[in-house]
């Protein structure tokens, strides 16, 4: 008889009961019983279980393989080519030291319709996009809540290389048709870096992100190079994909732009929040 693999559809509910528990401990019992880093210093999320086929959810594996990286050092690949690795957004949430993550296969999430369902809004209170009790008493940017959720959302970490070919990616024009007419709606970044030092991005694709693509919050000495970011739908206005700015550049300094080629349905680079010492060229 036929085995029934679960997807990350078929599986939503069960995730959504706790949903950040149950991958965190996935990941670590992926770890047990490697103390001596005797995997190596070059792991990819194969080596914890992943399928990367793209139709089983690879999250707990992809963050296992980071979280070694992070313990041991060396090289995390998301890969080989031809790897697609299916993961949820807010769950790769990770610090590290002294790694490259090189991307040679495809990192990407859900569909709206698996991920929010509901159609869920922000968080209470944040002022992301005209939510029920927006309160500005805080003074906290509503820039946190927009871009609460990523796919790779590094924080806190230092001396970072995150290189291509591969491709990072999300079916965006599942949320733009939404989000358009109702941008309570929430969706997700694909790359995010928060308080951080000394990260190169290099040479990577970022393809059709639900919200901001990439996030530089509360970093310093970040360096983007040969940056390939785009959206598959060229139309603008209510039928375009709003609130897909290219890179966001938020209460940082010491950001180099380079080299890149950068589309979107709305700002292509946007610098806010008092960054400072800001270098874009083509």
């Amino acid at each position: 008889p036929a085995v029934h693999r679960p997807t990350l559809a078929s599986t939503r509910a069960v995730q959504a009961a706790d949903t950040g528990h149950n991958l965190a401990k996935a990941a670590d019992d992926g770890l047990k019983g490697d103390e001596t880093c005797s995997l190596g210093l070059e792991v990819d999320p194969t080596a914890f279980g992943a399928r990367g086929d793209g139709a089983e959810d690879d999250t707990a594996a992809v963050l296992a393989a980071l979280r070694y990286g992070g313990r041991c050092g060396g090289v995390v690949v998301i890969g080989p080519r031809g790897r697609q690795y299916l993961v949820s957004p807010g769950q790769l949430q990770v610090e590290l030291h002294n790694v490259t993550i090189r991307v040679e296969g495809t990192l990407f999430g859900p569909s709206l319709k698996v991920w929010n369902p509901e159609l869920g809004s922000w968080p209470r209170g944040s002022c992301a996009y005209g939510e029920s009790g927006c309160s500005f008493r805080n003074r906290r940017s509503p820039e946190f809540a927009r871009s609460k959720w990523a796919l790779l959302h590094l924080q806190n970490s230092t001396n970072i290389t995150i290189q291509g070919p591969g491709v990072i990616r999300a079916p965006g024009n599942t949320y733009w048709v939404i989000r358009n007419s109702q941008p309570k709606v929430r969706g997700y970044c694909l790359l995010k870096i928060e308080h951080c030092m000394d990260v190169r991005v290099l040479a990577i694709r970022i393809v059709d992100s639900p919200m901001y693509q990439v996030v530089i919050m509360h970093s310093s000495a970040v360096t983007l190079e040969r940056l390939r970011i785009t959206v598959s739908d060229n139309a603008l206005g209510d039928s375009g994909p709003h609130n897909t700015d290219g890179v966001s550049i938020i209460a940082s300094q010491g950001v180099s732009l380079r080299e890149s080629h950068i589309e979107s349905g709305d700002d292509n680079v946007v610098i806010k929040e008092s960054s400072k010492n800001i270098h874009v060229e083509s």
